[in-house]
């Protein structure tokens, strides 16, 4: 579970989760005018960050990088039945700093000089498909599911997420809404995995 995400910058609010079904939306009140809308209240922003505290590639954001260059943004949340808080800036993507018991955690970090708990961005992703999705990584399939992807399913962003239930984004390969599908609803998706690799050859063919 996410318990909360913030900054360093008090420009961004504090945005806190409860158990259960939360939902982040812009009030009109009987004094709003035609020009306050829903729009630019920064839902599509939060969504953003959640993606970003969560190991997406900066470059695949919609955040205005430049502007944002000295924030830092924090996530609380649990990781393998603890609770954790992760760190990572706008100026040092590459690198997630972890605060709290990382003994137990599935994939150790690493230590800097300073006595830092870090881990970079690639290990990151596959500690969180491991705890929150429990990716184990020993499959000897070509295609495989992706901690990033399955999380895309449940932190929708763009219009095109919600066009089609089985895909979070308009050009999604067959094969991988196979496959993620199949992870999440517990089925076997080694078979989409093989499947793909035999149309591989196929086009190898010709």
């Amino acid at each position: 579970m996410i318990h909360k995400i913030w900054s360093n910058d008090k420009r961004f609010k504090r945005v806190e989760f409860s158990v259960g079904l939360n939902v982040i939306l812009a009030e009109r009140t009987l004094e709003s005018g035609q020009k306050d809308t829903r729009n630019g209240a920064g839902k599509t922003t939060l969504l953003n960050v959640m993606h970003f505290c969560l190991g997406a590639d900066l470059h695949r954001l919609s955040l205005p990088k430049n502007e944002l260059e000295d924030w830092v943004f924090y996530i609380s949340l649990d990781l393998c039945g603890e609770t954790f808080t992760a760190k990572r800036s706008i100026s040092n993507a590459k690198i997630i700093e972890i605060m709290g018991d990382v003994s137990k955690l599935a994939l150790p970090p690493e230590v800097d000089s300073k006595g830092t708990t870090f881990y970079k961005n690639d290990d990151w992703k596959n500690l969180l498909g491991k705890c929150l999705f429990k990716i184990r990584g020993e499959s000897s399939t070509k295609y495989v599911p992706s901690f990033r992807s399955l999380v895309s399913y449940f932190t929708r962003k763009g219009a095109d997420a919600y066009t089609d239930p089985f895909k979070h984004f308009r050009n999604q390969k067959t094969y991988d809404l196979q496959i993620h599908n199949a992870y999440l609803l517990g089925l076997n998706w080694v078979l989409a995995s093989e499947a793909q690799e035999i149309r591989d050859k196929e086009s190898a063919i010709k």
